[in-house]
């Protein structure tokens, strides 16, 4: 992992979320935050583990765990990262979408996020589900009737295909300007990290 260089951290699954976030705090104007890419939501124990015995560790005041509640109840992934952060001393958030107080103040955010199960490409889908190009997302899937093992990622990508410039994933993607980020689906995530100016 990186070396500690800010006093905000937040931590995500996996690359495209740091880029998606990177380009979202940028939107925002919330500077002085680093992104760590934990490489997947297994690794959540050992690389928090690993963070808060880092050189720079005892300067941050806010430590944020962001991760996709997947086919799971939401409150099942909150649960996991609570305990993880008992297990290592750090302050608990009391709910999903809120900061603990204590130092770090401990934030913790389940996507995609108003209890739902589901990932980040579920909310970028919600951001667009009443555009005129995703009725043709929904057709080309009912025309090839498949079925996915992950359907949000797959719509994601069909989405994707057909803008300009061209993006093979939904993290460049937020990079590239694609995803509305003043769509209401955004409000709560925006609201969360609003907390971190």
């Amino acid at each position: 992992m990186d070396n500690i260089v800010s006093p905000k951290l937040i931590c995500v699954e996996g690359k495209d979320e740091v880029n998606f976030f990177s380009a979202l705090l940028t939107n925002l104007g919330i500077i002085n935050v680093q992104i760590f890419d934990f490489e997947g939501k297994s690794n959540y124990k050992s690389k928090i583990s690993a963070l808060i015995n880092m050189q720079g560790f005892e300067s941050v005041e806010f430590f944020v765990l962001i991760r996709d509640a997947d086919e799971n109840p939401p409150d099942s992934a909150f649960t996991s990262l609570v305990s993880i952060l008992g297990s290592v001393g750090l302050p608990q958030p009391a709910l999903d979408q809120k900061f603990s107080t204590g130092i770090p103040q401990v934030g913790i955010f389940i996507m995609p996020g108003d209890g739902q199960s589901g990932a980040l490409e579920d909310l970028c889908l919600d951001s667009i589900q009443f555009s005129e190009h995703f009725s043709c997302v929904e057709e080309y899937f009912d025309c090839i009737d498949t079925e996915l093992s992950h359907p949000s990622k797959a719509k994601v990508l069909c989405y994707l295909a057909g803008k300009d410039p061209y993006s093979n994933s939904l993290g460049l993607a937020a990079l590239k300007g694609h995803w509305d980020f003043s769509n209401d689906s955004f409000n709560d995530l925006i609201i969360f990290l609003k907390y971190l100016q």
